[in-house]
């Protein structure tokens, strides 16, 4: 898109800015929940039962608002811009359409679920800063019902937001004359649906294709420190645990969303596409996976790579330790060298070594002196240096301590020492400030999101994988899966297969992915789905707050410790309709013509595809009426599972929508 474009208000301009036109593409946002229906048998210690319902569905409303334009390589190269950007405001709003929603339950029906903001709270007390919560939060664990850990209320609420009424509502009554509480009370705001607004710079493409829809900013994510309007500059992905350790800070710009990529054959089989993923909080890589046909139209499937969902491992270095350390020490070691025993090698012998080791490293050069000084000098000596002959205590100077005994100088040396001389009796190397062995080499690249848990552990003792960390995001122990724990088959078997409710997943249905076609770079079909997680805390009373409980609590009987329990499945999904896809072939046809005169590629020729693109996007989105074609936001969704295996719980679908009939988005497999 360009400036021009915008000064004439083309077709494919106002196309561009919004998709609230009657025959503009939708964007489908679709969620299940997992509905507890035994919430009082739980904290006895009976195993849940899930129930899922859904899908509820949604159309995201979006508006760019606030379009500037920087096309004047004065303008954009002040922010050290390579090309022309744009800057533009998306602003969100959702639709909830009933009659693609599921007809077995509403938004009004009440459920039980697992309250995030609950095992937030019981984090905090686990923590170190435990002791310092008010009295006022114990004496209230103290008579809340075990059912309080988990969420009740309307699906509407977690649908459009609500608050948690045992953390905030019951505490903020408990609590009203505590000074404390105030300072440290969290914010359990929660909402499904991610509306609100996202400030956007990115690439135009003009000039240099190869940036085309390049973000540079997203959202508040700068280039880089800050990236939520929740959390400050650096507070990303920061070990809560070891405020020594730097936070890693997870840059937006280089990436994009699942809308547009580089035309003209410049994304291929090798191809690493980087996908900002907004609810990961991250840049994520996806893989070429297959070519897949689509109502004649050839794409490629991009899926997302294995590695961003695997555990952190860590990679030691084991030559000089059978048995190494988790991670180095931070203290110093003991010198690994002996004391030298060799005899002093001089003009003439002396009588005994050098001086004992100083307390301090000297300022100025120690000279030989006619009587040694048992404090550093401050300033040289001016005695004469002694002679060769042998002497009863011959002082040395050197410019480091040596390893062996050092002989008599003529001369003294014209530098202060920088280091403490040392006695050669005693051993020759200082302590060092890092171990001698330093047995941590390197790391995989999920360590910095701390994508690891010493609970989840499987049989040989790696980190369990398959899932993504994001406890430090939402200050809750909260983690993100693919659909049914998708590619986590330690998951499968602790959670899935556990508990009634719940199936087991299918590649075609649960993944994440999107099909792309190669000559114009434009995403047909987008596929994304992932869970919501929280892994089930235990109550850990300090030791100074035991006397607030003397009949106990309900909190101690669960049998969930440890586990983690799904919440919700969301997915984003999004097509090209029959008649979208029929335009799209036969411009692609007149595209393939053009290159059996050996113009493809030529500089005439990328001006006038270039052009042809957003000419593309603009037709296929006025053709047939409500088109779904959406080019997918990797943005927060709940989808559900199936329970046909299962004892309990309505028969959910979770097939894809059949949008277009047999061969819409939901037919698995290649389609013709």
């Amino acid at each position: 898109m360009t400036q021009d474009q915008q000064a004439r208000n083309t077709e494919e301009y106002v196309a561009w800015i919004h998709n609230s036109g009657e025959d503009d593409p939708i964007q489908r946002f679709e969620y299940w929940i997992y509905n507890i229906t035994n919430p009082y048998d739980v904290p006895n210690g009976v195993d849940p039962v899930f129930d899922l319902l859904g899908p509820f569905v949604f159309k995201r409303l979006e508006n760019k608002t606030n379009v500037i334009f920087y096309e004047d390589p004065e303008e954009y190269s002040e922010g050290n811009f390579t090309g022309p950007i744009v800057e533009f405001d998306y602003i969100y709003e959702f639709e909830y359409l009933p009659e693609e929603s599921t007809q077995d339950a509403s938004l009004e029906d009440e459920v039980f679920t697992m309250s995030g903001a609950m095992q937030g709270l019981i984090g905090n007390i686990n923590g170190p800063l435990g002791g310092i919560i008010p009295n006022c939060v114990y004496e209230s664990l103290a008579k809340w019902p075990g059912v309080a850990i988990f969420y009740n209320g309307p699906i509407y609420n977690l649908t459009y937001g609500m608050r948690d009424p045992y953390v905030e509502g019951y505490l903020d009554e408990a609590c009203a004359n505590d000074f404390i509480w105030p300072q440290i009370r969290p914010n359990t705001e929660f909402s499904l649906l991610p509306e609100g607004d996202n400030h956007v710079y990115q690439y135009t493409g003009k000039g240099d294709r190869s940036r085309v829809a390049e973000l540079i900013q997203f959202r508040n994510f700068t280039t880089p420190p800050v990236n939520s309007w929740k959390l400050g500059g650096g507070d990303l992905w920061c070990d809560l645990n070891n405020p020594n350790q730097p936070c890693h800070e997870e840059p937006v710009y280089g990436s994009r969303e699942t809308r547009q990529f580089p035309p003209r054959e410049e994304v291929d089989e090798d191809s690493e596409l980087i996908i900002w993923s907004i609810e990961k909080f991250r840049q994520t890589v996806y893989k070429f996976e297959k070519d897949v046909t689509f109502k004649g139209v050839e794409l490629m499937r991009f899926r997302l790579d294995d590695e961003e969902l695997k555990g952190c491992i860590y990679e030691y270095n084991t030559a000089c330790s059978d048995e190494p350390t988790p991670s180095p020490s931070d203290a110093p070691t003991a010198p690994t060298e002996p004391p030298t025993t060799a005899t002093p090698t001089t003009a003439q012998p002396t009588i005994s070594p050098t001086l004992p080791t100083t307390a301090q490293p000297t300022e100025s050069p120690t000279i030989a002196t006619d009587t040694p000084s048992m404090d550093p000098t401050m300033e040289p000596t001016t005695a004469e240096p002694t002679s060769a002959s042998p002497t009863e205590s011959p002082t040395i100077t050197s410019d480091a301590p040596s390893q062996a005994p050092t002989t008599v100088t003529v001369d003294p040396t014209g530098a202060p020492t920088m280091e403490p001389t040392i006695d050669t009796i005693a051993p020759t190397a200082a302590p060092s400030q890092a171990p001698t062995c330093q047995y941590l080499i390197g790391e995989t690249h999920t360590c910095k999101y701390f994508q690891f848990n010493e609970l989840w552990r499987n049989e040989d003792g790696t980190v369990a994988d398959g899932i993504a960390n994001l406890t430090n995001l939402r200050g809750s122990p909260s983690f993100m899966s693919k659909g049914r724990f998708l590619d986590a088959p330690y998951f499968i078997e602790t959670v899935v297969n556990r508990f009634d409710g719940l199936d087991e997943p299918e590649q075609e249905e649960d993944d994440q992915y999107f099909d792309i076609d190669p000559k114009t770079g434009i995403v047909f079909r987008n596929f994304h789905n992932y869970q919501m997680n929280f892994q089930f805390y235990e109550l850990n009373i300090p030791d100074s707050k035991q006397n607030l409980f003397p009949n106990g609590h309900n909190f101690s009987n669960f049998e969930i410790f440890g586990t983690l329990m799904p919440f919700a499945y969301i997915r984003v999904e999004a097509v090209a309709n029959d008649d979208q896809m029929e335009f799209y072939k036969d411009t692609l046809d007149q595209i393939d013509l053009i290159k059996g005169f050996s113009l493809y590629g030529g500089p005439a020729l990328a001006v006038v595809f270039f052009g042809l693109m957003f000419f593309i996007l603009c037709k296929m989105r006025r053709s047939a009426g409500r088109a779904d074609l959406d080019y997918g936001r990797l943005v927060e969704e709940n989808n559900n599972h199936n329970n046909q295996n299962k004892t309990v719980g309505v028969d959910i679908s979770m097939q894809k929508s059949d949008l277009n009939g047999a061969d819409g988005y939901g037919a698995t497999g290649t389609v013709e």
